[in-house]
């Protein structure tokens, strides 16, 4: 069916569905979302679980992996009434965390996707984690039950087992982090609905309940795959299909999602309307993701009250207004113009906004929160335009990238004249380089680790006239990790605008350690003026104090999950001894798994190096950790490296 949407009406918010898809790198989320499209009529049936549609750029088509948020709006008929489903695929690899965190504010359910071989992995229980923050349902479907049956050989009492466990960790991960009162309620069960077993590369999936209502068991799935013709298997059971059903059948409204999700999302009191998913009170929408082509921006937004039209004035809550200039419906990288969107839909538009403001017509107390990140850039690359005439395009282009992508981070060196910029790991500062490449060339360093510097202890000048105490904010000590990247600065006894510019030139002066000229970090400094004091002489006493601080160095660290082929697992552990990795778990089954801490330092190449020990059947993942201080030993090394990098520079 071709809808036009100019012309076409939007079902009542009761017929409504955001639904997020969401899991671990690998794991079938693109070949999934190929059956609901399929069942749109999107993509032919032939070619879904092959045709990766929503995977529709080309650096993710060379790679196999989705490295963006995208959403597909679908129209759907059950009955005789319409249904809207706005799907929201999202990226596995935990490079592009960041954006997931965004994605899931547009959503009121998610459906997470899990390899049955591989099982529940780190990223599955990191998005998963970020799920529930944002109070989004989850829903679990188990894939690539064929892997069970045609490459671990297993039978249907181990296909049951293998589910279970899968089913009970994904539940035990909803119990520690789901919102206050809904431990229980939001815990996945066959029996309701909200398992679903399956294959994304065959095109079958279905319910507890579809088993008992049509008497099949594993037993006679293994059977059609020995006999090597799924044709009844499909056609009783296909995958698209059900998922629609599903999905308007069991999943939340944004009627039933914004009753509880915007007491979680909204800083203060929310307003009625919003609890309510009102399209006749005012209209109050939230700017998910931005991203800026030819001079314009473009938005993914979620209405949460009210109807959003185009060519209207929305304010800030600081009073400041916009100009929404124009409205879409979104359809991957397709945008059909649309006059309006009523609430609980999402949709795209044209306007000067960024991530994570909230618009209203009239001027509302409180907005929605910001997203939260658990990731932090511990890896950079210095940037030098080949034409120096483009260093102003290149940092206008910068805070571009760095709008769009919540993860990198960029800073323009006073001493060196050279841009740095951050990011969360190997990939993801390649593609950003690439991006950068394409609009203004570049000369680039290989990637760097980002180090930080604490104070070792308590550091205290007094006198007559001003008093300085510097100290590290809790206990520091080798192997401890940093709770905090940040600083803490008390100025008493000044007038308000010379503490500020106190507190500048303290900070400033906070960018370049004495060890290794990085910043220090987790300080807590208290400057005391007892009496007047010419501001050149607390400033000199500020930088003396300072520069007389004794600092340890604090190291990025990963958590890493490695899965490998078992026939493989010696040389990987003799590999991650060889790179000083931490070993907490090894997992035997029909794969192993390795769980750890990795230094980042340690981390530099990795990926590529097990792929060469394991003929490419052993894959990592990397999710920063936190800063943890040096020891000695690893000290050493980190001069080493950096040493090594002096050297480098000077030949360079």
């Amino acid at each position: 069916m071709v809808v036009l949407w100019y012309m076409w009406q939007f079902p009542p918010s009761n017929r409504v569905r955001n639904v997020a898809i969401a899991g671990h790198i690998d794991h079938g989320k693109t070949t999934f979302a190929d059956h609901i499209l399929a069942e749109a009529q999107i993509i032919p049936r032939s070619l879904a679980g092959q045709a990766r549609y929503l995977d529709y750029w080309l650096e993710e088509q060379k790679r196999g992996i989705t490295m963006k948020t995208t959403v597909m709006s679908l129209h759907f008929k059950m009955g005789s009434l319409d249904y809207l489903i706005h799907l929201i695929d999202t990226p596995g690899h935990v490079d592009f965390s960041g954006k997931v965190s965004r994605a899931f504010r547009l959503a009121d359910s998610a459906i997470f996707i899990v390899d049955a071989v591989e099982g529940v992995m780190a990223q599955t229980e990191s998005y998963l984690r970020l799920a529930l923050q944002e109070a989004v349902r989850p829903v679990l479907f188990i894939n690539k039950i064929d892997r069970l049956i045609t490459e671990i050989k297993a039978d249907s009492t181990q296909i049951f087992l293998r589910i279970s466990s899968i089913i009970k960790r994904f539940n035990t991960i909803i119990a520690r982090y789901a919102p206050k009162g809904l431990e229980r309620v939001w815990q996945v069960d066959p029996k309701e609905d909200t398992v679903i077993f399956g294959s994304a590369l065959h095109g079958w999936g279905f319910t507890y309940n579809d088993a008992l209502k049509f008497s099949i068991k594993f037993d006679d799935i293994i059977k059609q795959y020995k006999k090597g013709d799924l044709s009844e298997l499909t056609r009783m059971f296909p995958l698209g299909k059900k998922m629609v059903e599903l999905i308007i059948k069991k999943f939340p409204s944004p009627i039933n999602a914004q009753k509880i999700r915007v007491r979680y999302l909204w800083d203060g009191n929310p307003p009625e309307s919003i609890i309510l998913c009102s399209p006749d009170d005012k209209t109050i929408f939230y700017v998910s993701k931005v991203s800026s082509t030819r001079g314009r921006i473009y938005i993914t937004a979620r209405v949460f009250s009210g109807v959003v039209r185009p060519g209207e004035y929305l304010r800030l809550p600081d009073g400041n207004r916009r100009r929404l200039q124009s409205v879409f419906m979104i359809r991957a990288n397709k945008l059909q113009n649309i006059s309006e969107v009523p609430a609980g839909n999402i949709f795209g538009g044209i306007m000067d906004a960024a991530p994570g403001e909230t618009y209203s017509t009239d001027l509302i107390a409180g907005c929605f929160v910001k997203p939260k990140y658990y990731v932090y850039p511990v890896l950079s690359i210095a940037i030098t335009p080949k034409r120096y005439s483009d260093i102003r395009r290149l940092l206008d282009l910068l805070k571009t990238i760095t709008i769009e992508d919540p993860n990198l981070m960029f800073e323009l060196s006073k001493d060196t004249g050279q841009v740095v910029l951050y990011g969360l790991g190997e990939l993801h500062l390649e593609l950003a380089i690439k991006n950068i490449n394409e609009s203004i060339p570049i000369y680039t360093t290989k990637p760097l680790v980002a180090f930080k510097e604490v104070p070792k202890q308590r550091s205290h000048i007094s006198g007559d006239d001003l008093e300085i105490v510097i100290e590290p904010m809790g206990a520091v000590a080798p192997g401890k990790p940093i709770e905090r990247l940040e600083n803490e600065i008390i100025i008493q006894g000044i007038s308000t605008e010379k503490k500020m510019v106190l507190e500048t030139i303290i900070s400033d002066s906070l960018k370049t350690g004495p060890r290794i000229g990085e910043p220090i970090v987790y300080a807590h400094i208290n400057v005391t003026i007892k009496k007047n004091v010419p501001e050149t002489e607390i400033v000199q006493k500020v930088y003396n104090a300072l520069s007389d601080i004794q600092t340890l160095i604090a190291q990025p660290y990963y958590a890493f999950s490695i899965t490998t082929d078992c026939e493989f697992l010696g040389r990987v552990l003799s590999l991650l001894s060889s790179r000083n990795a931490k070993i907490e778990n090894v997992i035997s089954g029909d794969l192993c798994e390795i769980r750890g801490q990795i230094s980042v330092l340690d981390s530099l190449g990795l990926a590529e190096h097990l792929r060469n020990i394991s003929q490419g059947r052993a894959s990592v993942q990397l999710e920063y950790l936190g800063f943890i201080i040096a020891t000695k030993s690893e000290e050493e090394r980190i001069f080493n490296y950096l040493s090594k990098l002096s050297e480098f520079f000077t030949r360079s």
